[in-house]
């Protein structure tokens, strides 16, 4: 080989090795980034389409909100019937498609030892095709701002946080008797 070729040769080779890195390296995140991505979706504590929503309730301490769709906005329906604030609405629907778990316990019979035999809140979410959906919050961890909940009848399971203030501040505020007019 000579020396003119051989010259040639090494900075191809170079090039071609940088290239094969640099494809490698992207293949690489990118394969990451669907495990990370399937990761969060196995999270969700529930999956909804929110278009496909009826109407949502919310049963805490005694009280009951409901809100059901009323055209493309939404409509409060008890404690008593009234218009509500559509992005009110869009808000408790984020924060419920922001729900992630952080664990699941193993099977388990006792739910009293969660705060699940009588919930601190329990949500309803009616779908147009005529089924349901339930998310029971029991007891808040102390130590880390979790909560355990149960969705329907799975399995017990600890959000990474607690929305029920959040949830219950919304729902309650949709309820509140709006302010006179002067």
């Amino acid at each position: 080989m000579k020396a003119r070729t051989r010259t040639a040769l090494v900075p191809a080779l170079l090039l071609a090795l940088l290239a094969l890195a640099v494809g490698g390296g992207f293949l690489w995140e990118q394969r990451a980034e669907e495990a990370r991505s399937r990761a969060d979706e196995d999270a969700r504590v529930v999956r909804f389409d929110a278009g496909q929503l009826r109407a949502l309730t919310l049963t805490a301490h005694g009280d009951t909100v409901r809100v059901v769709r009323a055209g493309a906005g939404w409509r409060l329906e008890l404690p008593r019937s009234a218009p509500v604030d559509g992005a009110a609405v869009e808000a408790i629907l984020a924060t419920l498609a922001d729900l992630r778990r952080r664990t699941a316990l193993p099977p388990e019979e006792d739910l009293a030892r969660f705060g699940l035999t009588a919930p601190r809140l329990r949500l309803t979410l009616a779908w147009k095709d005529g089924h349901t959906q339930e998310l029971a919050l029991g007891d808040p961890l102390a130590l880390d701002g979790g909560t355990y909940a149960r969705a329907g009848v799975g399995p017990i399971v600890v959000l990474a946080r607690d929305p029920g203030p959040a949830l219950e501040g919304r729902f309650l505020g949709l309820a509140e008797e709006p302010a006179p007019s002067r």
